[in-house]
């Protein structure tokens, strides 16, 4: 059995979220959600791109499209359809609304079923798994920062604060073919995954998510309601989401 929780929230500074959270059929852009699933579960966040006219839209119809794949059997090829199907129903709502470049979101989730997990993102949004209460990012960014890091150029502590740190190379509604990062992982009874946009992960440090989900990972919708309001505290300037799931066998 899989419980899971979320939160999306516009946060202080913005007048609207362009956030959205999907758990399993389930999604929202205000409020939060919290449930069991059995077997087979899917489950992102989508961040609409800031500066885009419609980047709401984008997250919006990548949520409703996306829960549409909530069933039993995917493998990684399946996966891959189903993103590049999502990338494709936005660029035609693109063209309906006649916004080419108005319209884009980044997406980070995953797919488990039947002992399998499936991490996939493209753009900064984030999947983390919380084991044995050590913290590790599962998923990479598609970004300037990411790319400084991979070459040494910075430091972790240097891309906190990186002034270019929201540019992004990848995100559903940019380009004809996605071309989504995708990889195998992982689960072990107990683990939580953490599924969250920059407005969380850019003002929280690995230490600071890590101690959160340590003292609270008994209580989900609790762990959520209080990473949120961690990110208010640590004054996030941006919409803020995130999914926690774990998996509890014997349930």
């Amino acid at each position: 059995m899989w419980n899971y929780a979320g939160v999306s929230d516009n946060g202080i500074y913005e007048p609207k979220n362009d956030d959205r959270i999907l758990c399993g059929t389930e999604f929202t852009g205000y409020g939060t959600i919290q449930g069991q699933t059995e077997n087979y579960y899917i489950s992102a966040v989508f961040d609409g791109v800031g500066g885009m006219q419609d980047g709401f839209r984008a997250a919006q119809i990548s949520a409703e499209f996306l829960s549409q794949y909530n069933q039993s059997g995917l493998n990684r090829k399946d996966i891959r359809l189903m993103l590049e199907n999502v990338n494709q129903a936005v660029i035609n709502a693109q063209n309906d609304f006649g916004l080419p470049n108005g319209m884009r979101t980044t997406v980070a989730g995953i797919y488990a079923d039947s002992g399998k997990l499936f991490v996939f993102n493209a753009g900064d949004s984030r999947v983390y798994r919380f084991r044995e209460n050590r913290l590790e990012q599962l998923s990479k960014d598609h970004s300037l920062v990411q790319d400084l890091l991979d070459s040494g150029q910075i430091t972790q502590e240097e891309a906190m604060h990186h002034p270019k740190k929201n540019v992004i190379f990848k995100c559903i509604g940019h380009e004809e073919v996605l071309c989504p990062r995708i990889i195998e992982s992982d689960f072990q009874n107990n683990d939580i995954l953490m599924l969250c946009s920059d407005g969380i992960s850019d003002v929280m440090t690995r230490n600071q998510l890590e101690q959160i989900l340590r003292c609270h990972q008994k209580n989900l919708f609790r762990a959520c309601m209080i990473l949120k309001e961690t990110a208010i505290q640590l004054d996030s300037s941006d919409n803020m989401s995130v999914i926690l799931i774990q998996k509890k066998d014997g349930e």
